[in-house]
């Protein structure tokens, strides 16, 4: 993944582009698909009103990163969340 090439280099903006892809695209739109699967591309917005409590919170302190040490923790934490997601989208609405 472009991401993990970019922490490894210790490329802070470079690595900024992914994660803010991998949390803006993938996570947001499976929590979507979780929380309210009518509205699955609104992306973060309304996402404090209309998501888990605890998924918001998720994601809201995955949006502060403030130094490439950070990156790789956070950006192991979302990949980790997108698969687990995937699984359990997966046997609920099948694939």
């Amino acid at each position: 993944m472009e991401l993990e090439k970019q922490i490894l280099r210790g490329r802070e903006v470079d690595a900024l582009d992914g994660y803010y892809k991998l949390i803006l695209g993938r996570l947001a739109f499976l929590f979507n698909l979780k929380n309210r699967p009518a509205k699955h591309d609104f992306g973060l917005l309304y996402s404090y009103r209309e998501w888990e409590k605890v998924d918001h919170e998720f994601v809201k302190d995955l949006l502060y990163v403030k130094d490439i040490v950070q990156f790789k923790i956070k950006s192991d934490r979302a990949i980790a969340k997108v698969e687990e997601l995937t699984n359990t989208l997966e046997d609920k609405w099948g694939k």
